[in-house]
């Protein structure tokens, strides 16, 4: 290529100034490092400008590499805020490539570092909390949008970042149903998009296609939205560009004529092995789709040699993850499970078993017990699915248990195949018998071995309850010694709610877990009896002298049933004082007052013996507002606004208080009497 070829294709495909800058950034950075002693923190700022340039320009695994470094330096610098920012980065980058396991852990370390910095209503929180919800499961993310996104309107120089995560939000909202929810906020980062289409041209080429996805358009019309789009994005960003793959490939599904969908495909193929590799999940995506194409079109031979490709690929992706140690493994496995990448996860439990045999979890191997050895977790869902793609099944269909013995049995082999378990057990290399174990309709399937039994743990119809059944292993027969039934969300809540109560690391005032669990567990049963818990907890640890821990439990528990009834909400607004935002969900899920008021009376009256008095005057006169006839919410008032200087408004809730007590003089304190005069008089609150 010639010098004037060169510079015309930069000119023309990319954005000649981010070019430019890429350039300048890169040559500064070689510079300052061979003229300099350099400072890490200047370093590490000039790594994160350079990925940032790299970004822009779509030379992703740059950028990725740039990222990583710079949260090197970060760490040596021991700067937090610089430390964030590049974890953010690096995060985004990682879930361009699908790291999505790669991408929460770094995302969560950022939100971390936030929120210990500035706290949890600032925007940089809430900034790292959407990248959190980036790459989350959507269920997970949409109540991080939400409770960032308040945060985010009140800072105008932040409008792109507002309109971004609402249209993640949308998609959140689509991917659960929730359809009118989605096109309301995908509608509205696309107006604030179409107002700075000229700075911002590829973002508005985003959101119109997304609102076209959320329309019920004919193909045409979806058509007529793409190439529109594939325009701005080409002419913005380049037609190399890696967001413009995505478009070309959903452009290619509109067109009725073969010739021009593979024209397409190919484009976009070509774009994503560029940006991310052959064995990213892009490309593979594309060659499944480019296959399907080429048989559409009668094009047998092309369509073989995809097929071989496809093959190729993910072989080579299975050899790359087989050379990875055993402690990386499990570890990526553990991290995938945790994060609910189910399929992620069997698939490298499966490479595990078949590199280094039945082993069982590091965790368990530290344990010197020989009593117990979990031997393994498979899932196998969509086990018959996609044959051709056999390295993402779940699971294969035998489970070599090798580490497992009884005293009359050296070898046990167990079969999961089509919802069925099945035991063999061998002596001596010969097969000494077979049984089948349990039936296991969703394939999800947990062994534990006992001594001479094995404990079977099998999902009921795919729903939150374990069946947990023992079998006894002796004389060439399987016994079923025991059965039992486990809720793993009511263990949850239970866990969430003694968290709270015992006032335990996992007591979480934001409700932890709560989040997951399905809203038919959130009735009014579950958040009546866990205030009364609490209620009752507060009591003894005031009894004990302790009033401000009494005071924390019940927040923490107002709390989580705040957020137990806003998983059914499809909106709600989170910007008013605590004690209205509790009775306004406990009000909307139709939780009868008795079941409150006398607990949110308590938590006043606790803030109010722990020194705190300006908040108990809040709580308690919205219990006097929510409750008139309530006297001593009355005293306590009165006591809480003497205590703040405000004697007028003290003395008027003292007289409501001795309205109400007019038959019972006799147990009215004389401090009461007093302060009213007082306060009458123009006295000062001394006593």
């Amino acid at each position: 290529m010639t010098a004037a070829t060169f510079l015309y294709h930069r000119f023309n495909s990319l954005n000649w100034k981010l070019w430019a800058v890429s350039c300048l950034s890169a040559t500064v950075l070689i510079g300052y490092n061979l003229l300099c002693s350099p400072d890490v923190l200047a370093e590490t700022k000039m790594l994160s400008n350079a990925g940032s340039t790299a970004e822009k320009l779509g030379d992703y695994k740059e950028a990725k590499m740039d990222f990583a470094l710079a949260i090197e330096r970060a760490r040596k610098a021991k700067d937090k805020e610089v430390l964030a920012n590049a974890l953010l980065n690096a995060s985004r980058i990682d879930s361009y490539f699908e790291e999505d396991h790669s991408a929460v852990a770094l995302a969560g370390e950022a939100l971390g570092i936030c929120k210990q910095l500035y706290g949890e209503a600032d925007v940089h929180s809430a900034l790292a909390a959407i990248a959190v919800a980036d790459v989350c499961p959507s269920d997970f993310a949409i109540p991080l949008y939400k409770g960032a996104l308040p945060v985010l309107r009140e800072y105008k120089e932040k409008q792109m970042d507002f309109a971004r995560a609402l249209r993640q939000l949308a998609y959140c909202y689509a991917d659960n149903d929730q359809k009118a929810n989605a096109i309301s906020a995908c509608k509205a980062a696309l107006k604030i998009f179409e107002a700075h289409k000229d700075s911002e041209p590829a973002e508005y080429a985003q959101s119109l296609i997304q609102y076209s996805e959320m329309l019920d358009l004919t193909q045409d019309q979806k058509q007529a939205v793409l190439r529109r789009a594939l325009k701005i994005q080409e002419t913005a960003l380049g037609e190399s560009h890696p967001e413009v793959a995505p478009t070309l490939m959903e452009l290619s599904f509109t067109t009725s004529s073969n010739k021009e969908r593979i024209e397409l495909q190919n484009r976009a193929l070509k774009i994503d092995l560029d940006t991310f590799g052959e064995l990213s999940n892009q490309a593979s995506r594309d060659l499944a789709n480019l296959e399907a194409s080429y048989e559409a079109a009668g094009d047998k031979t092309h369509a073989r040699q995809i097929r071989a490709k496809m093959k190729n690929t993910f072989k080579a992706k299975e050899n790359m993850l087989s050379e990875l140690s055993l402690d990386f493994l499990e570890g990526y496995a553990a991290v995938l499970h945790d994060f609910h990448f189910e399929k992620d996860a069997s698939r490298i439990d499966k490479i595990v078993r078949d590199k280094f045999g039945a082993t069982v979890p590091a965790a368990a191997r530290e344990d010197n017990s020989d009593d117990v050895k979990p031997l393994i977790f498979a899932d196998s869902s969509d086990y018959e699915s996609d044959p051709e793609l056999y390295w993402q099944r779940a699971i294969v269909p035998i489970i070599d248990v090798e580490k497992f013995s009884t005293p009359e049995y050296d070898h046990i082999q167990v079969t999961l195949e089509k919802g069925e378990l099945t035991l063999e057990a061998y002596k001596d290399g010969e097969s000494m018998f077979s049984s089948r174990l349990a039936e296991v309709p969703s394939g999800q399937v947990n062994l534990i071995a006992v001594r001479d039994a094995i404990e079977v743990n099998s999902r009921i119809n795919d729903g939150p309850i374990w069946k947990k059944e023992l079998f006894k292993i002796a004389n060439n027969q399987v016994k079923l010694e025991s059965s039992d039934k486990e809720d793993a969300y009511c263990a949850m809540l239970s866990e969430q709610l003694n968290a709270i109560l015992e006032l335990r690391d996992g007591a979480s005032s934001s409700g932890g877990a709560i989040e997951q669990v399905p809203v038919q567990y959130l009735n009014n049963n579950f958040i009546s009896d866990a205030i009364q818990k609490a209620e009752s907890r507060a009591l003894e640890l005031y009894g004990k002298g302790d009033a401000y821990n009494a005071a924390r439990t019940l927040a923490a528990v107002f709390d989580l049933s705040f957020y137990a009834i806003n998983t059914q909400r499809a909106e709600y607004k989170a910007d008013k004082m605590e004690p209205e935002l509790w009775i306004d969900a406990w009000k909307w899920r139709k939780l009868p007052a008795e079941k409150y008021i006398t607990a949110l009376n308590d938590y006043g009256f606790f803030l109010l013996q722990s020194g705190r008095y300006s908040e108990a005057a809040r709580v308690l006169e919205t219990v006097t507002k929510e409750q008139p006839d309530r006297s001593v919410a009355f005293l306590n008032l009165g006591d809480a606004l003497w205590l703040t200087e405000e004697q007028g408004l003290s003395a008027e809730a003292y007289q409501h208080y001795l309205t109400l007590n007019k038959t019972h003089k006799e147990s009215i304190p004389a401090r009461v009497i007093q302060r009213i005069s007082k306060a009458q008089h123009g006295g000062l609150p001394n006593s």
